[in-house]
C-alpha cells in the first residue's frame, strides 16, 4: 500500500511539473506571437539578412548576406554569394532562381524550379511566422524555453522529418526578431540571422513576380 502511494505522489508531482511548464510555455509563446505580430499587421517588411550554414560532417562553414521581403504570404528571399540566388513565392507558387557566375560564364543560363503543389513545410513555416504568427504558435510544440540578455530562446520539436531541430530567438527589450534556425537530416546548422527591419508602405509587387527569361532552363 505504501508503495502504490509513492507511486501515486511521483506521479501527481510528474503531472504537476508538466502541467507548471505547459502555462510557462503558453507565457513565452504569447510573447513571441506578440513580438511577430506586428510583422503581419505591416502591409510589407523588408530585413537585411545574415545566413549560416555549418556542414557538422564536413566542418565547413559558409557564410553570406541577403535580403528578405515579406508581404503576407508572399515572400522575395535573395541571396549573394559564390552566385545569386533567389526564391520568390506568391503563397500558391514557389521559384527557386539559380543565377550563373558571370565570372566563369558571362552568358550563363538562370536554372528555376517551380513548385506549385508541393511546397517545401519549412518554406511555409517560415512564411507562417511573419504572415500568421498566432497560427504557427498554434501549430507548433515548444521542447524547451531559455531567456538570456533579453533574448527569449524558444526550442521548437520539428514537424517535418527532414528537421532535427527548429530554434527562434526574439529580442524582448527592442520587440525584434533575431534569428530563425534549424538542423536538418544531414546535420547542417543553418542559421539566418535579421537586421534592419524596415516596414514599407506600399507593397512591391514586382518582387513577388517571377519574369521568365528566354533563356531561362525551367525545372
Amino acid at each position: 500500500m505504501q508503495i502504490i502511494l509513492i507511486v501515486a505522489a511521483a506521479t501527481f508531482c510528474g503531472l504537476r511539473l508538466d502541467a507548471n511548464q505547459t502555462v510557462a510555455f503558453a507565457k513565452e509563446k504569447a510573447k513571441a506571437e506578440l513580438i511577430l505580430q506586428q510583422y503581419a499587421n505591416s502591409k510589407a517588411v523588408k530585413f537585411e539578412i545574415e545566413k549560416t550554414d555549418e556542414k557538422k560532417i564536413l566542418g565547413t562553414k559558409k557564410t553570406t548576406a541577403g535580403q528578405l521581403t515579406v508581404a503576407g504570404s508572399k515572400f522575395n528571399l535573395l541571396m549573394s554569394g559564390d552566385r545569386k540566388t533567389e526564391i520568390i513565392s506568391t503563397g500558391k507558387k514557389l521559384w527557386l532562381i539559380e543565377h550563373a557566375d558571370t565570372d566563369f560564364d558571362p552568358s550563363g543560363k538562370r536554372k528555376v524550379t517551380e513548385l506549385s503543389k508541393k511546397q517545401p513545410l519549412l518554406a511555409r513555416q517560415i512564411v507562417q511566422i511573419f504572415s500568421n504568427p498566432k497560427k504557427f504558435m498554434n501549430s507548433v510544440e515548444i521542447n524547451s524555453v531559455q531567456v538570456v540578455d533579453n533574448v527569449l530562446s524558444l526550442n521548437i520539436k520539428p514537424t517535418s522529418k527532414d528537421l532535427r531541430s527548429f530554434e527562434l530567438k526574439l529580442d524582448q527589450k527592442n520587440s525584434q526578431l533575431n534569428s530563425i534556425s534549424f538542423t536538418d537530416d544531414v546535420d547542417t546548422l543553418t542559421t539566418i540571422r535579421f537586421s534592419g527591419m524596415e516596414k514599407l508602405a506600399k507593397v512591391p509587387t514586382q518582387k513577388f513576380e517571377y519574369k521568365k527569361q528566354k533563356s531561362d532552363e525551367v525545372f
